[in-house]
């Protein structure tokens, strides 16, 4: 998706994305899009970082508030979310991901990150994976397999087919 991205010019954009204003700012080598779109009241911007192959870098969301008697109708800034980049071989994956939410008079509201330990790429993840055993089960919970519309529980080391109350 981000090679895509990188290969659509702005001015295209711009004619067929209704509703969405795209600018260009310079990042240094590179430019980055950042798209704007206006909803109901909400203002949100979106960032592609140039930089990391036209990944979301930035997000933001500005909620509009009303004017009352001689007060201007007002903006402001009420959540933001920020991403870092590391490159492994061709693929950028987040590094960290921030997020901040404000209340209307600009305090902090809540705020979390979540960021990257460690990664690995084409790993074979072997049949085991994809068993019960490896969701942690514990003795006498209940697991529904859609794939053939049956009830188990753990019993054991197994799992016992329910039978559904006449």
């Amino acid at each position: 998706m981000a090679a895509a991205i990188e290969n659509v010019p702005a001015e295209y954009l711009r004619e067929t994305m209704a509703g969405i204003s795209v600018e260009e700012v310079p990042n240094g080598d590179h430019v980055d899009l950042v798209y704007e779109k206006r909803p109901k009241g909400v203002r949100r911007r979106v960032v592609f970082g140039g930089a990391v192959g036209y990944c979301p870098t930035s997000y933001a969301s500005y909620r509009q508030v009303e004017g009352s008697g001689s007060e201007p109708a007002t903006e402001y800034l009420m959540e933001i979310q920020t991403w870092e980049y590391i490159r492994e071989g061709e693929a950028f994956l987040p590094k960290r991901v921030a997020r901040r939410n404000t209340k209307t008079d600009g305090t902090l509201q809540s705020e979390y990150s979540l960021t990257l330990e460690s990664s690995e790429l084409n790993v074979d993840l072997g049949p085991d994976v994809f068993t019960y055993k490896r969701l942690g089960l514990n003795e006498g919970d209940c697991l529904y397999d859609e794939t053939v519309q049956k009830l188990y529980k753990v019993s054991g080391d197994q799992l016992v087919e329910i039978f559904p109350m006449p």
